[in-house]
């Protein structure tokens, strides 16, 4: 995996102690986590994320109803899942 570029951003103080506490509060292993679900959500918002047509997100639709009823999810348990693996491999480098 190769090594992300790094980029210096200065945040008001507001903005700090909110990624800091969102650290400290282990709802993410590092400012980085958070910084990046910042600009994935965002990039999410504006339509960014996924570049699908009109045409491919019916398809996507039709197939997700296609396939059958959605199972419930624990997403705190998905979470703590996947802080897990992300701390596993983390550590392996």
């Amino acid at each position: 995996m190769s090594a992300a570029p790094t980029v210096t951003v200065d945040l008001s103080p507001e903005a700090a102690r909110a990624v800091v506490d969102a650290v400290e509060s282990g709802e993410f292993p590092n400012a980085s986590a958070v910084i990046e679900a910042v600009v994935q959500s965002w990039q999410s918002e504006r339509g960014e994320l996924f570049d699908y047509t009109p045409d491919e997100l019916d398809r996507l639709a039709e197939e997700a109803e296609a396939s059958g009823p959605g199972r419930t999810v624990d997403f705190e348990r998905l979470a703590r899942e996947a802080r897990q693996g992300f701390e596993a491999e983390t550590s392996k480098a």
